[in-house]
């Protein structure tokens, strides 16, 4: 019995040294990043309105065609191509509340790991080299994974590059699921339009493959099979509120250039202000290898994946936010072309288990200290449940509705949906995150108003606001505009907290309330004084007086 402990270690170092781990324990290891960027607090305000509609869609048992949250574009066509999502989301959330969004979430990041660990697997039989790469696909992915139906595409995009993969290796007999996944994928986000450009990359790629020299094509029978389930998938894209217009809907927000322009997700990759985003430093390292990896696998390329390749290139030209697109996508696709590289560097099954630990710590440091987003400053720390009080602003909306302040809103772009979510119908919004509604000469307005004064009086000239809302988050980037305000007899400051920021029009609606609320000491005032001092400050233009 005393050498029992001896015998049981040294069997445990024996299988430590000849046997490596298995994929299941080595997936496991990726377990605290996953909670670490998955397991996190609602951290946008999209999710307000996309919840407002689909209780809406509930009540209704209808999808709105025609704006009913805003009255600067009421009644606008609305081509609500998310509806599924939302009512999805409003079900859970009506039945299990926040964290059960967090939840969902947190499902999704998961299933998101799981199909680019299986994919890179599949395509370099290295469970290793699998660990890595889906290491370095989360953290690019780190800022994306929100409460949004965007992550529907991304989680779909794995599901359907794995099984194309599976499929060309003669693992799956055939790909009927994609007609049903597409429908809820289409329905559930613009994205799902991916889905027929992807099989039918696939099925392009491999018909061209019968013609050149390299790898074999997988058989005509199965060639044929790719193009009818890719063009039954296009017809499914059909099948949404839009009808055949869901084909076109892309081209028509693609020409909004002032929205696209001024949107952070739909800058160009090279743009200098992404320079020091982690995600974009990733997907450019990405890009770069991806290329390097063609040249160096040419004669065992296969041509399908050059394709997928050049299809998710041409969509990150259009914005970084197809970047995730183009991750999910190519990492697999790189990994396999460099995989003699792997091969001639394979490591024993010692240094497999050193990789699991490594990956382990990892996890473990994520979740302790959270995930790098940004070069220098910001890493993700908002694990938990719930939402960020900056995002869901209910101090200041509960300080609207004790004090039963309403009229005509002017607010901030992102607080619009929160807005929606708690104050309609008794109160409309002057705009929220649903752009493409308003358009882009309204967008453009909107964006100039927090440039020059006399934009923003234009506006107060047409539309007569009578409380103006803002995020405390952006109060430092707006500075020149809140020291305008602070200033101009008009506007009175009554409400600043880190969730939100009031100001009340002078007159006899609210003068009852401004003597009782206004606040004589602004602390945004205070720094901007301390900037001025050292810094001219840019001018926020008063207009001229009118002869």
């Amino acid at each position: 019995m005393a050498s029992s402990p001896a015998l049981c270690y040294t069997s445990t170092m024996r299988r430590f040294l000849t046997q490596p781990p298995s994929p299941i324990i080595m997936a496991a290891a990726l377990l605290g990043l996953i909670i670490a960027i998955g397991a996190t607090r609602i951290a946008n305000f999209d999710i307000w309105w996309h919840l407002k509609t689909g209780s809406l869609i509930w009540e209704m048992k209808s999808i709105p065609s025609h704006d009913p949250f805003s009255y600067t574009a009421s009644g606008a066509p609305w081509f609500n191509h998310e509806w599924l999502f939302e009512l999805i989301a409003w079900f859970i959330y009506s039945k299990w509340g926040l964290a059960a969004l967090t939840m969902l979430k947190l499902a999704a990041t998961a299933g998101i790991a799981y199909v680019s660990f299986r994919s890179i697997v599949l395509l370099t039989s290295s469970p290793s080299v699998a660990l890595w790469g889906t290491v370095l696909l989360l953290w690019s992915l780190a800022d994306r994974i929100m409460a949004r139906p965007f992550i529907i595409t991304l989680l779909f995009t794995g599901i359907f590059c794995l099984q194309l993969h599976r499929f060309a290796a003669g693992r799956k007999r055939s790909l009927w699921e994609f007609v049903p996944l597409t429908l809820i994928w289409v329905n559930c986000h613009g994205g799902g339009l991916m889905a027929p450009m992807i099989v039918l990359a696939y099925a392009l790629g491999e018909s061209i493959q019968v013609r050149l020299h390299g790898p074999e094509p997988i058989p005509a029978g199965r060639r044929r099979h790719l193009w009818i389930v890719g063009l039954i998938t296009l017809a499914a894209c059909a099948v949404t509120p839009l009808g055949p217009m869901a084909l076109l809907f892309p081209l028509k927000h693609f020409q909004m250039g002032t929205i696209l322009s001024r949107t952070q997700e739909w800058l160009p990759i090279l743009d200098p202000r992404l320079d020091l985003l982690m995600s974009q430093i990733i997907l450019r390292v990405t890009l770069a290898a991806t290329l390097i990896s063609y040249i160096i696998n040419r004669r065992g390329a296969r041509m399908s994946h050059l394709l997928l390749t050049t299809l998710t290139c041409l969509m990150v030209l259009k914005g970084q936010r197809f970047g995730s697109h183009f991750m999910i996508v190519n990492l697999p696709i790189m990994f396999f072309n460099l995989k003699a590289c792997f091969m001639r560097l394979k490591a024993s099954p010692m240094a497999s288990w050193v990789q699991l630990i490594a990956v382990a710590t990892l996890s473990l440091c994520a979740v302790t200290f959270g995930v790098p987003l940004v070069v220098k400053g910001e890493w993700s720390k908002r694990m938990g449940f719930g939402a960020m009080v900056q995002f869901a602003p209910a101090p200041m909306v509960n300080f609207l509705d004790e004090h039963k302040i309403g009229g005509r809103v002017f607010n901030d772009m992102a607080i619009g949906g929160y807005l929606i979510f708690r104050r309609w119908p008794q109160e409309r919004v002057f705009i929220d995150g649903r752009t493409p509604v308003y358009g882009d000469e309204f967008y453009r307005r909107y964006i100039e108003a927090f440039h020059l004064a006399h934009h923003f009086e234009k506006l107060n000239r047409e539309y007569r606001f009578d409380y103006l809302v803002f995020k405390a988050k952006d109060a430092w980037e707006l500075r020149h505009v809140h020291k305008y305000l602070w200033k101009h007899p008009k506007w009175r400051l009554v409400y600043m907290n880190c969730d939100g920021i009031v100001y009340l029009r002078q007159g006899p609606r609210f003068s009852e309330l401004i003597k009782e609320l206004e606040l004589n000491r602004n602390p945004l005032m205070e720094e901007i004084e301390k900037e001025e001092r050292s810094h001219p400050p840019p001018k926020f233009r008063r207009p001229r007086e009118r002869t």
